[in-house]
């Protein structure tokens, strides 16, 4: 732990000398596998001034401890850094997709953890998937990770009643780039089905209503190997095999999705970007 308080520290040193607004998505996950453990988030050991890091010397041995000693850094040499703090959907043991937990109540649980931390964090982050959903579904064998409307719905419901309860704006990150519109996206690897970017980029409204419920961005990108993405990482070229279900458009662009996020972005850009939330 004294060599991660120093790296944080780097980190921020280096951040307050490029001077200009960056942000931060401290430690994804870990705020939720804490919560697992204990709601309290002051009853839990970590090692913070025991580690020896002068950085951290006044802060408590415990995870909120961690998280005042994370944002006391960034105030001492990066205050141009916004900190993200991760809102996992699992973190309260019951799965807001999966396990169709109550979108409010699953918030609330997160917001009462979070406040249990003692200290502000300037942004939420909260991810739709870390992969694809046919890259479950052909890896695993696993279906449940392709969202129909109610889990839409109830993922919007989460990420507004989460703004309001921690009063922070929103980050959507980890949005599959998978679609199920062109025929190079044929579930092969790199090259794996999903249907939440069409759904979000295909229609204004929807956008809007994650406006509407404190959203200011859209982030794009899997977390693992093997997932499609929005260039040619398979490095295959322009890529148009049979159709495998209703994926019939003809691929221009040697993107494994086929370029549907290439296209979908220059419409959204070309029409206007929705005026973002100013405060949740």
């Amino acid at each position: 732990m004294r060599g991660y308080f120093d790296d944080w520290e780097s980190l921020m040193l280096q951040l307050g000398a490029f001077g200009k607004t960056a942000v931060v998505h401290a430690e994804p996950d870990l705020w939720g596998y804490l919560q697992r453990e204990d709601s309290d988030a002051a009853k839990m050991a970590v090692t913070v001034k025991s580690s020896g890091a002068p950085s951290v010397a006044g802060f408590d041995d415990t995870a909120a401890g961690f998280a005042q000693a994370l944002v006391h850094v960034r105030d001492l040499y990066a205050p141009n850094v916004l900190l993200g703090f991760h809102v996992s959907a699992w973190a309260t043991g019951k799965d807001l997709i999966l396990n169709s937990a109550d979108p409010v109540d699953t918030a609330a649980k997160i917001g009462a953890f979070y406040r249990s931390l003692g200290v502000e964090f300037d942004l939420l982050f909260l991810d739709a998937s870390d992969r694809d959903a046919a890259w479950y579904e052909t890896q695993t064998g696993k279906k449940d990770h392709w969202w129909d409307g109610a889990d839409f719905e109830r993922f919007r419901s989460f990420v507004a009643a989460a703004v309001r309860d921690m009063g922070k704006c929103a980050v959507i990150w980890q949005v599959p780039v998978g679609n199920t519109l062109y025929r190079s996206v044929d579930n092969s690897w790199g090259h794996y089905q999903d249907n939440r970017a069409q759904y979000w980029l295909g229609d204004r409204a929807r956008m809007q209503q994650l406006a509407d419920a404190g959203v200011v961005a859209l982030l794009f990108g899997a977390g693992a190997d093997g997932c499609t993405m929005y260039t040619d990482e398979m490095q295959d070229g322009i890529t148009n095999p049979s159709a495998i279900d209703s994926n019939d458009a003809t691929a221009q662009y040697a993107d494994d999705d086929g370029g549907h996020l290439r296209l979908r972005a220059t419409e959204y850009y070309q029409t206007g970007a929705i005026p973002l939330p100013v405060s949740p």
